[in-house]
């Protein structure tokens, strides 16, 4: 079968919920999932693995991936889940996912803002990652996706 031109990968459950302040309870979080499946969407970014004092929304991330993985749907779904360092990547592949979406901002103040780190710290903690790849054989085979934020924007200088 030919790999589509376009894949829809639904983030709400990381993206979306990582800025609401009172916690979506685990079963609530799998009862979306489980609906977006449902639907045909063929990927999930499932959750982020920071440190809950970073982030509290995503404290039960190892057991919604884990629940996640589950899930069955019309094409899957593919699971993944954001890793912003080495040991968020550690504790992904540790509860089960094998799709680790890194993320890394091209500009050096929204990086640190988001991660605190620079962009080049964020480059050596990608390569950090990667190297797992080759120190554990149950995940030679994990993927993994870096993408960049705040890569596309514009300055208007001047009267509008």
């Amino acid at each position: 079968m030919a790999k589509p031109d376009i894949i829809v990968r639904e983030v709400g459950l990381r993206d979306g919920l990582q800025l609401v302040k009172s916690f979506v309870p685990t079963e609530t979080k799998i009862a979306w999932a489980k609906a977006v499946a449902e639907a045909g969407v063929p990927e999930i970014e499932i959750t982020n693995f920071v440190p809950p004092k970073v982030i509290a929304q995503f404290a039960d991330a190892t057991e919604v991936a884990k629940q996640a993985l589950q899930i069955k749907g019309p094409n899957g779904p593919k699971i993944v889940a954001l890793a912003p360092n080495r040991k968020g990547a550690e504790n992904m592949l540790l509860a089960g996912v094998r799709n680790v979406n890194f993320v890394l901002s091209v500009s050096e103040e929204h990086n640190l803002a988001n991660v605190r780190k620079t962009v080049d710290q964020s480059f050596a903690e990608f390569e950090n990652v990667v190297a797992l790849r080759k120190e554990r054989p149950e995940w030679k085979d994990i993927r993994i996706q870096g993408c960049l934020a705040t890569s596309f924007g514009c300055t208007i200088r001047g009267k509008v």
